[in-house]
């Protein structure tokens, strides 16, 4: 009998020479922990725990089939995100809605400009900075907002499906104080 083989089935892993990141079952590894990024983890580990992977994964897939939905009533993710924002608060300057969306200013621009010339908002100087432009819905906007949202509803419900109502306030709650991490650096 080969010992080798006699080693391998007796449930002793194959050396493959490889330096691997140290991997754990608690909630961080210790490369986590220690903040050593000096060895590289393996794949799974970029796509099972590696957090910008996992949260721009689940949003690429939240958007997959609402940004088909959204094409077919031509709207881009991006246009909803700022319709949703103005619904939210009527009156931004568009650094604010910059702010709120995570859309880079030119890119921004291009996508209020292209709601401005379909009627959905509207512009106006602001009256405490004239030097700032005040965006907010038209009627037209925020009819469009109100049968967006029940097709963004769906798309959150589907995502969300196998978390608890508890899970879900969980997560919300992470992504916040992440969000929040990120911007206060």
């Amino acid at each position: 009998m080969n010992t080798a083989k006699g080693n391998r089935s007796s449930g002793r892993k194959k050396e493959s020479g490889a330096t691997a990141a140290p991997q754990s079952t608690g909630p961080h590894s210790s490369q986590e922990k220690t903040g050593r990024a000096d060895i590289p983890p393996d794949a799974s580990y970029f796509t099972d725990r590696f957090v910008p992977y996992l949260i721009n994964h689940a949003a690429s897939l939240f958007n997959l089939q609402f940004r088909k939905d959204l094409r077919k009533l031509d709207i881009s993710v991006m246009q909803w995100r700022a319709l949703a924002v103005l619904h939210g608060e009527p009156g931004l300057a568009l650094r604010e809605i910059v702010a709120k969306t995570a859309i880079d200013q030119p890119t921004l621009s291009r996508v209020v400009d292209q709601l401005h010339e379909r009627g959905l908002i509207e512009r106006a100087a602001r009256e405490s900075d004239s030097r700032y432009l005040s965006l907010s819905l038209t009627a037209s906007g925020e009819d469009l907002y109100q049968n967006l949202w029940q097709l963004a509803w769906k798309h959150y419900q589907r995502g969300t499906s196998h978390l608890t109502p508890e899970e879900t306030e969980t997560l919300m709650m992470l992504l916040k104080k992440t969000i929040s991490s990120l911007e206060a650096n």
